[in-house]
């Protein structure tokens, strides 16, 4: 919807204008949990917490870096690279607003970093952003002073903050259950990270190794399948984006280098990456 919004009004940048709009109650009881935390850190982990009850269309991270933090956004579907591009824009606006409101109307931001290219002139997005933006960088994130984490909230009502931490406990444990949508959700956030084992994988489910691969088994499938699965889906995804290079997709998948990823590529659809893509942007 939104690419069809932004073609309608000529407006490139439209999601970064939408996301700079919102306000915490986008978020609906998990805002109002943040708006209560004791901490702007804590405000931050109900938020990475709560993602599956969320059912967000990407991953958040935050990564401490030295005396910086990075708020990492993903998203998790590449198969429309100009709807997504509008999306991650309006994610990453509506994420810096939200931490002007938990941390108070005095912070700034380093700069709010896009994996894609600009697709335009750029004052738009730094005028709303009231910080540097760059873009064709290696990640979606949002860059700040690691000191506003210990920031005190003001005026958190203890009792309500208890109330929403019960129900969001509640809700947690009504979230779908499917073992092949949690599994797949797992391999995503580990592979962002580094590569994904089983033991990781099993532990963030909170199962046995050897549990795990029963059920799967018993499912039709098992881990490897399971992750090959996934990075073919993503690859393919992936490879239709010209702005990413074989190597960077190789590395977000989680292989060592591209040769490895390449072989992988071969025995799942018979024709090295580079191919593929040459046969597919042509």
């Amino acid at each position: 919807m939104l690419e069809t919004v932004a073609d309608k009004t000529d407006c490139y940048f439209l999601g970064a204008l939408l996301g700079s709009e919102e306000t915490l109650s986008l978020l609906g009881p998990i805002g109002l949990l943040m708006e209560h935390s004791p901490d702007v850190e804590t405000a931050l982990q109900v938020m990475l917490k709560n993602q599956r009850v969320q059912q967000q269309l990407l991953d958040i991270r935050l990564a401490t870096y030295g005396n910086r933090v990075s708020l990492e956004l993903t998203p998790r579907d590449y198969s429309n690279r100009e709807g997504v591009r509008h999306f991650t824009e309006a994610a990453a606006y509506s994420m810096a607003k939200f931490l002007r409101i938990i941390i108070g109307s005095d912070f700034r931001a380093d700069r709010i970093c896009f994996a894609h290219g600009a697709p335009g002139e750029i004052s738009p997005y730094r005028r709303l952003a009231l910080t540097t933006v760059s873009f064709s960088e290696e990640q979606n994130a949002i860059v700040f002073g690691k000191e506003y984490l210990s920031r005190k909230k003001s005026q958190v009502d203890e009792d309500l903050g208890q109330a929403l931490t019960n129900y969001m406990a509640t809700l947690q444990e009504n979230a779908s259950d499917d073992l092949l949508t949690q599994l797949d959700y797992t391999i995503r956030r580990q592979l962002r990270s580094g590569p994904c084992y089983l033991e990781l994988v099993a532990e963030e489910l909170r199962m046995h190794p050897r549990n795990l691969q029963r059920r799967l088994k018993s499912m039709g499938t098992s881990f490897s399948e399971a992750l090959a699965a996934y990075r073919s889906r993503q690859a393919i995804a992936l490879l239709n984006d010209p702005a990413l290079q074989i190597t960077q997709i190789a590395h977000r998948l989680g292989y060592s280098d591209a040769t490895a990823f390449g072989q992988a590529f071969k025995k799942w659809f018979g024709r090295m990456p580079s191919k593929y893509r040459k046969h597919r942007l042509r």
